[in-house]
């Protein structure tokens, strides 16, 4: 029998389309408001939830505010 490669997932990366540019800036939002979190004030932790949840809200609806934004601002859609 032989042993078959399992393919890994990987995103296009030739050019931004919306889902790229989503996770972007959406993970330079909750890196960035950890780190204030750490230096500023803990409150800014609130900031990393709510786009943790915008986050799983995208997931199991496909509704995006970011990635409406994104889209009028003439991004790929894919």
């Amino acid at each position: 029998m032989t042993e078959q490669k399992k393919k890994t997932y990987r995103l296009c990366i030739g050019y931004w389309h919306i889902p790229r540019a989503v996770y972007f800036v959406g993970g330079a939002l909750v890196f960035g408001s950890a780190i204030l979190a750490l230096t500023v004030d803990e409150k800014w932790l609130y900031f990393t939830l709510f786009v943790g949840f915008m986050f799983m809200s995208f997931a199991a609806t496909g509704y995006c505010p970011m990635a409406l934004i994104m889209d009028k601002l003439g991004l790929r859609r894919e």
